[in-house]
């Protein structure tokens, strides 16, 4: 062979091997990006929490009594619907965020698993505050974490609301 050839057969291998040093460079780009994302979904996810956990501390129980559109009574009042609406606002907010996790491949199989019956265990219980939180008009959750809690409703056999 000689050296001309040889030459044109190293370019073609240096050519090969800068493709695949530029693909491997994406996918650890993409894989920071997913990384990132998910930190800052956690991160919001916390902030939402920590908000309703200082709710507790403040005088505005009755304004997210309210926000349940639920009609106070003798056995709830305003003040422990907006108690239950925080709580259940919480736990969703924090289920959401597992689900987010899952769904980004940074929660294993087996830790999803168990987060899900716990929340096909708080959907089943009708006095659970999952229900009072999910009721209200204006939920903030993602449309997949949405169709999540209608699979689990469907499991049960109860109607989502």
């Amino acid at each position: 062979m000689d050296s001309a050839k040889l030459n044109d057969w190293m370019q073609i291998g240096g050519i090969f091997a800068l493709v695949a040093s530029l693909v491997f460079v994406g996918l650890q780009l993409k894989q920071s990006q997913d990384i990132a994302i998910a930190a800052q979904y956690h991160e919001r996810a916390a902030l939402a929490v920590e908000y309703f956990s200082t709710q507790f501390e403040t005088n505005t129980l009755p304004n997210w009594g309210r926000v349940t559109g639920q009609q106070p009574t003798p056995e709830l009042p305003i003040e422990e619907l907006g108690i239950r609406w925080l709580h259940g606002a919480s736990y969703l907010t924090m289920a959401d965020n597992h689900y987010y996790q899952y769904q980004a491949g940074f929660l294993e199989k087996e830790s999803w698993q168990a987060q899900r019956r716990t929340l096909k265990q708080n959907l089943a219980n009708p006095n659970s505050p999952v229900h009072i939180t999910l009721g209200t008009a204006n939920t903030p959750y993602r449309a997949a974490f949405l169709a999540l809690i209608d699979e689990l409703t469907a499991e049960i056999g109860i109607e989502s609301k």
